[in-house]
């Protein structure tokens, strides 16, 4: 699981990471599990950087367009005349998410 994959996760359970004083990560009390945990603390760094250095709606955006345009079911779920795949699904929520989120804050 790498960096963007681990984010999508967490925002796909409703967990919002938080950096504190540009080292620390703080989470709502008791909603991780321990293999979230787990992997947080082997990505601790990189998640870090992505969250302080790059906005995550375009990390996400670019994450989800780079599986958009090489998939049939996708391409026509973002028309209207399909349903996305279940690899396209969650990146399109949590893009969607993310972008509803920086436009209402």
């Amino acid at each position: 699981m790498d960096t963007i994959d681990l984010l999508l996760d967490l925002r796909q359970a409703g967990i919002e990471p938080e950096v504190v004083d540009d080292e620390h990560l703080a989470f709502p009390a008791g909603v991780l599990t321990d293999a979230q945990r787990q992997v947080i603390r082997q990505r601790k760094a990189e998640l870090i950087a992505m969250l302080t250095a790059g906005d995550p709606v375009d990390l996400l955006a670019r994450r989800y367009y780079l599986h958009h345009w090489s998939c049939r079911h996708c391409i026509a779920g973002g028309w209207g005349y399909g349903k996305r795949c279940e690899v396209g699904l969650p990146l399109w929520q949590a893009y969607v998410a993310a972008s509803n989120r920086s436009i209402h804050g």
